[in-house]
Parts: structure tokens; sequence; C-alpha cells
């Protein structure tokens, strides 16, 4: 799932720096959107418009790069007030599912259980493996996967699964899940 791998990525830092652009092999990069749409655009906008000048006088190095530092944690912040709204109103729709039953992915594992993502929302709920009644799953650091060593069954990241809501907790913004069946591996 793409979904999964963006995740992963590392998320762009600003700075003043020049690391160049692994992906795109350049030695010296810089980004901007046009329209304006982010605080770094405009600096960049007007470290441009300086440096074209007649009389360009180089920027104080040490206040712009304080200026990328916080536009860097502000973006962090954002992004991480929009997942935590984009959870709330997640579980809030499925908070009077509690019992039912639903598809999603695996997305994510660690020794004591295994997150799912729903077909439905996107929405994550946890699996805990102490929980799966007659299921004997443990986690395999070195391959990345839960395995059943009574079945020899394993689960993988992206696999497909059945789930019901345990537990919901706005509160929180966390789901319990309780595994029903690997749909597909």
């Amino acid at each position: 799932d793409a979904h999964l791998g963006i995740r992963t990525m590392a998320k762009a830092v600003y700075t003043t720096k020049n690391i160049g652009h692994y992906g795109l092999g350049f030695e010296f990069y810089t980004h901007f959107t046009s329209p304006i749409r982010r605080y770094p655009d405009v600096l960049v906008h007007r470290w441009l418009t300086a440096y074209l000048s007649p009389n360009a006088t180089p920027a104080e190095q040490d206040e712009l790069e304080a200026q990328c530092q916080h536009s860097s944690n502000q973006e962090r912040q954002a992004s991480q007030a929009e997942r935590a709204s984009t959870k709330y109103k997640q579980i809030e729709m499925l908070k009077n599912s509690i019992g039912q039953t639903f598809e999603g992915l695996i997305s994510g594992m660690k020794e004591n259980g295994f997150w799912v993502e729903l077909e439905i929302n996107r929405a994550e709920g946890f699996v805990k493996i102490s929980e799966t009644k007659g299921q004997f799953w443990q986690f395999d650091q070195q391959q990345f996967c839960m395995q059943n060593y009574k079945t020899k069954q394993k689960l993988n990241l992206g696999d497909k699964v059945s789930i019901k809501i345990m537990r919901t907790d706005l509160k929180t913004r966390q789901m319990d899940f309780e595994l029903i069946e690997i749909i597909e591996q």
C-alpha cells in the first residue's frame, strides 16, 4: 500500500545548510510553491528577490537558520494537530460500532501486537496478541512479522484481515480490535 510507504519516509526539514537533493541528484536545491502556501515559500521568494536585485546584500545566516528551524517546528506541530483531529473524527464515526466486524490492512507491528487500518475510513486500531483467544502469535523481530507458532501462519505488513471493534476511546484517540480472520496474505 503506497500510503504505508509514504508514512515511513523522512519528512522535509527547512535549513540554510545545503544538502542537495538525493532523489533528484541535484547538488544545489531549493523548493517553493507558487502561489505561496507556506512561510518558507515567502522566505525563498524574499531571498531570490534580494539576490536578483543589483544592490543585493546577503541574508544574515543565523537569522535565516532560526526562521527555517521555526518553520520546521511549526509544520511538524500542524501535521500532528491534523493527524490528531483526523483520528478523533475517524473514531467518533465508529464509536457506536463496538462489536461490528470490518476489513482492513495491517499497518504496523510491535512486540505486543499490531495495528490495522480500516478500509472504511482509514482509522487505525490495535490488536493485542495477548487477547487473541486460542491463537499463539509472537512478534518475529528478524522477519518483522507476527508468527503463529501453533499453525505456522505469518502476518505481514499489508496483509488484509477482518477485525471486530472491541473498544473506542475518543479522549486518547485509540481503538482496540480483535482479530477475526486473515483474508489475504
